[in-house]
């Protein structure tokens, strides 16, 4: 309640367009704005850029990346890319190594599991 008793209606934001509003209905559904369903929803974080200094990717990754990217296109693998904690940078006794490649067309299933045992 404000001053003089009158209510003052509640103010949304929407993470998606930054609109802020005030609602004409009790329930709200879409922003007016963007009509975006997701307007209360946080985007996600905005991952770190990658950091050359990373001592994981220093001891793991460059001494062997010849030797992974050879092994990828043995098994049909192509596009090699590093994701988790090696590419963080938050590597612990114990951490494996995560990798995401795309297989080339023509790839059967012992191809995926030769690469997962190989490497």
């Amino acid at each position: 309640m404000d001053s003089i008793g009158l209510t003052t209606p509640p103010t949304y934001h929407c993470f998606r367009c930054g609109n802020v509003w005030h609602p004409r209905k009790n329930r709200v559904r879409t922003c007016p704005l963007c009509k975006s369903k997701l307007w209360n929803v946080p985007r996600a974080p905005v991952v770190a850029p990658f950091d050359p200094a990373n001592e994981a990717w220093k001891k793991i990754v460059r001494p062997n990346r010849d030797l992974i990217i050879k092994v990828a296109r043995d098994f049909r693998a192509k596009n090699v890319r590093v994701f988790g904690s090696v590419r963080r940078g938050e590597t612990r006794h114990g951490s494996d190594l995560d990798l995401l490649v795309t297989f080339e067309s023509g790839a059967s299933l012992f191809d995926h599991i030769g690469l997962k045992q190989e490497l």
